[in-house]
């Protein structure tokens, strides 16, 4: 039973290598090429079906082997011109391989494999008045299909799962690497130490030794200067040794990481599969000519950013053949070719790649965005923030959906998956001419190069990528314009706004003559974010944050700095579009002289090591003072010898969860109208009555919470 599972997941995986050479093979047959042209691709379908079927029988798949049985009959009668291809053929045989990827997805959920492919069978044997049972006729000698491997000499299949299991390990190595550099460089500085105490000690030797009126010095060995001058030596020749080391473990860690990252790397074809098909499929369901074109399917991606890029492609290729792509008769009145084009490209861009899809099409209707916008009181601009909106969630500018698209869920979800790989989309159109969207990716989304800055007690780090200048600006030197305020940065205006305040922190108070700014951008959008230091710009591990904090768009991951401290990844994508629709906070000339007013006190409960971080963090950033603790017991023991001005809360935590924290608080003389916030992962009604009885005074939900609810939260209640 064991060995025939491991062929079930076997045959799976390979179902979608032979599935996709079909469907290609299908398609290219379909634009009626000539000649050797022809006969390959028949060739290479007949080995499709035969290697499927011969698969298919070795784990007891039956429908599955019976349907590659007749595929063989079909492409063995078209290579002998027994049988024309025409229309109706190619639809039959292009809903065998949906019918057998359907039957491979009831594979990975355990169920049985029939469902439309036994429903198939009879149509197959009618469109061809052939009996399915009759063996394939012979290929030919001298093209017969020779046996096939799974895979080539020398290769292997590796699990993906595994394979990001080794990619996590080459992380966690990566980390303990950058922490040798400051133990290093913290025997280095015990090193200096040392060496100093021996001056001190000479020095004073010579002082002890000068006698009133002589300047005759001691000639006596001192035992403690000659145990420094060994210890002086030990560490010289350990640091010598350490740093060899290291460079070793360096040399060797790189070496696998980078063959991790190798293995990781998919050709950006990957992405595109079953674009051709879904084009094919609406040209004629719209009655249109499309053309797709695709270039650079050679350039290599990470796995992750190849999967996070499938569905916003399909979305794009869906829209510009749905709403891009006008009618022939349309088109012809246009002055142009009846057939559309829609262009798909990736080409590497400095550390990123860049993913383009144009269309020839009617472009964006401004109009009708501007229209919708006003529908949502949405503020009027110019055509490229009107263009920005139709990312929104919900967007539409249609009127009633169309048959495959137009129900305004698609450029939000284009819009979020690419970001959630860090990464950016804009749209550009001219009306009558096209419409092109943008995707701007990493390579891979592991690690990244990242400026680290201060804000208060705590350090964010912002992709270099996003970032195109640094500088220092004095007060006196920011001028308002158009209602913002900005400075010249690189003989540019720059709008200005403070990274506490766009992440939605009460502003922090630098006390300093000359304020840094760290320069972002998306695209042609330019923001200049005001910081409290510039703490420098290394390479960082990228975490993600969990499911529970999906919903914090401001902030795309964390990192483990090599002295252990957090440090949250802010998205700057984001950032810059919420500090461009923000008016102006308090004018920097306040910020430089504007002092604190006294800060309240906050009892933070939480069991996660990182929900709890990003919590203090988002708090100490607002302004208040956090005390932190584990588990609910822990944050009782704190309340009694601490005080607080309020407490937040987690509920399921071990020892004392967060009910039992809330019920103690009420029963207690000296805190019962202290107030009480429960945050939670779970959105249950029972769950909710259970808190608020318990006499929380608010009750957050942290799959629909962000940042500001917290804080208008606790604001409310101190």
């Amino acid at each position: 039973m064991e060995l025939q599972q491991r062929l079930l997941v076997t045959f799976v995986a390979e179902l979608d290598e032979r599935l996709r050479t079909l469907e290609q093979g299908l398609l290219a047959l379909e634009r009626a090429p000539r000649g050797e042209e022809r006969e390959a691709i028949l060739l290479e379908l007949f080995r499709a079906a035969h290697s499927l079927k011969g698969a298919a029988w070795s784990v007891g798949i039956e429908p599955i082997e019976r349907v590659c049985h007749w595929l063989e009959d079909v492409f063995a009668m078209v290579r002998d011109g027994r049988r024309q291809l025409d229309a109706s053929l190619f639809e039959l045989l292009l809903a065998c391989v949906d019918a057998i990827r359907e039957s491979g997805a009831r594979l990975r959920r355990g169920e049985d494999a029939g469902g439309n492919v036994r429903a198939l069978l009879p149509r197959l044997q009618t469109a061809l008045a052939v009996p399915v049972e009759e063996p394939a006729p012979a290929m030919p000698a001298s093209e017969s299909p020779a046996p096939e491997r799974t895979m080539r000499d020398g290769m292997v299949r590796l699990d993906a799962a595994r394979l990001d299991a080794l990619l996590a390990g080459s992380g966690e190595l990566f980390v303990a690497r950058r922490r040798l550099e400051v133990r290093r460089d913290e025997a280095g500085r015990l090193l200096e130490r040392v060496r100093q105490t021996r001056l001190q000690l000479r020095a004073a030797g010579r002082h002890s030794g000068t006698s009133a009126g002589n300047m005759q010095l001691t000639k006596s060995p001192d035992p403690a200067a000659e145990q420094l001058r060994e210890l002086d030596r030990q560490l010289d020749r350990f640091i010598a040794g350490f740093a060899s080391d290291q460079a070793a473990i360096d040399r060797a860690a790189e070496t696998l990481d980078a063959a991790i990252r190798t293995a990781r790397m998919l050709p950006f074809s990957e992405a595109c599969h079953g674009l051709e098909r879904m084009v094919r499929d609406m040209s004629r369901i719209g009655r249109k000519q499309i053309r797709l074109a695709i270039s650079g399917e050679d350039v290599e991606l990470d796995r992750s950013v190849i999967e996070a890029l499938k569905d916003p492609l399909m979305h794009l290729v869906r829209n510009a053949a749905d709403h891009g792509i006008e009618s022939a008769d349309i088109r012809r009145a246009a002055g142009k070719s009846i057939a559309g084009t829609i262009q798909v490209s990736a080409t590497l861009h400095g550390q990123g790649v860049m993913i383009a899809v144009e269309d020839d099409g009617r472009g964006l209707d401004y109009a009708a965005i501007r229209a919708a916008a006003r529908l949502r009181d949405l503020p009027e601009g110019d055509d490229a923030q009107l263009s920005r909106y139709i990312f929104r969630p919900g967007f539409s500018t249609l009127r009633a959906p169309s048959e495959v698209s137009g129900r305004g869920i698609g450029l939000d979800a284009v819009r979020s998956s690419v970001e959630a790989v860090r990464g950016t989309v804009d749209v550009t159109s001219e009306p009558g001419r096209g419409t092109r969207f943008t995707m701007r990716l990493p390579l891979t989304v592991t690690t990244i190069r990242a400026l680290l800055v201060g804000i208060g007690s705590d350090i964010l780090a912002i992709d270099t990528s996003n970032v195109v200048g640094l500088a220092r600006i004095a007060p006196a030197d920011v001028r308002v314009v158009r209602g913002r305020e900005t400075a010249i940065i690189s003989n540019s205006p720059v709008p200005l706004i403070s990274l506490a305040r766009a992440l939605g922190r009460v502003e922090p108070v630098p006390a300093l003559a000359r304020l840094p700014v760290v320069v972002a951008a998306r695209g042609e959008r330019r923001v200049g974010f005001i910081v409290d230091s510039l703490l420098g710009e290394q390479q960082i591990l990228v975490r993600r944050l969990g499911p529970r904090l999906a919903g914090v768009r401001k902030v795309s991951g964390a990192t483990i700095l090599p002295t252990g401290r957090l440090a949250l990844i802010v998205n700057a994508s984001e950032l810059i579009d919420s500090a461009l629709a923000m008016t102006n906070g308090r004018p920097v000339t306040e910020l430089a002289t504007t002092r604190p007013a006294s800060r309240r006190r906050i009892l933070l409960a939480e069991d996660s090591l990182t929900t709890r971080a990003l919590e203090k963090s988002i708090l100490e950033g607002a302004g208040y003072e956090v005390i932190a603790a584990a588990d609910g017991l822990e944050a009782w023991q704190v309340l009694l010898r601490q005080g607080a001005d309020l407490v937040v809360s987690d509920i399921e935590m071990p020892r004392m969860d967060g009910f039992a924290l809330t019920e103690a608080i009420r029963a207690s003389e000296k805190f019962r109208d202290l107030p009480v916030i429960l945050v939670t992962g779970r959105d249950a009604e029972p769950e909710r009555a259970r808190g608020l009885a318990a006499g929380a005074n608010r009750y957050l939900v942290k799959s629909a919470f962000d940042q500001q609810t917290l804080l208008e939260a606790v604001a409310s209640l101190v």
